[in-house]
């Protein structure tokens, strides 16, 4: 079942029964999960809540005869990899805590910054794209014009092979003993 399931148990032809029926709230549509440990009997005027990927029951009655029974049934409706143990699971959901995100809670955004979007978040320190730098990867090391292909980058700073010079290796030099 997708996202935002709700279950129930239904009272259809005015004849009670004690089948488990979910609601996929992306499409709409009902379905019967599979469930383990012991169903209620067959009754009206129960009580019903879910929590944490079970069904809980209680009550009811069978024509005049009334239970205060409790039932616990197993719906499998449990959370990805456990919340990823950044969230709370509520009925097959994580619900993420603060700075955390994703469908499982996996996406860390604790790094300064979110790491200026030019890396990822790893217990709370950047590890930055390459070219970038810095706690929150906002220096740009890369060289300007990438040293116009005549020169290594270094720390952000090009590295000129000779005859080539400039802060981009942008010029080259044609007289003899480097013009002097």
């Amino acid at each position: 079942p997708g996202p935002g399931v709700l279950m129930r148990l239904p009272r259809q032809n005015n004849l009670c029964n004690s089948d488990v029926y979910s609601l996929n709230l992306e499409t709409l549509e009902w379905s019967i999960p599979r469930t383990t440990g012991a169903h209620p009997s067959p009754r009206e005027n129960y009580a019903v809540g879910s929590f944490d990927g079970n069904l809980y029951i209680f009550g009811g009655c069978q024509q005049r005869h009334c239970v205060a029974d409790l039932y616990m049934l197993d719906t499998e409706l449990h959370c990805i990899a456990n919340c990823n143990n950044h969230g709370m699971c509520h009925e097959g959901l994580c619900m993420c805590h603060k700075n955390f995100g994703g469908l499982a809670c996996e996406k860390d955004y604790r790094c300064p910054h979110n790491c200026s979007s030019h890396g990822s978040c790893h217990n709370a320190i950047c590890s930055c794209e390459k070219g970038f730098g810095g706690d929150d990867c906002s220096h740009d090391l890369r060289c300007p014009f990438n040293c116009s292909f005549h020169g290594s980058c270094s720390n952000g700073k090009c590295d000129c092979q000779s005859p080539y010079r400039g802060d981009a290796c942008q010029w080259g030099t044609t007289c003899p003993s480097d013009c002097n």
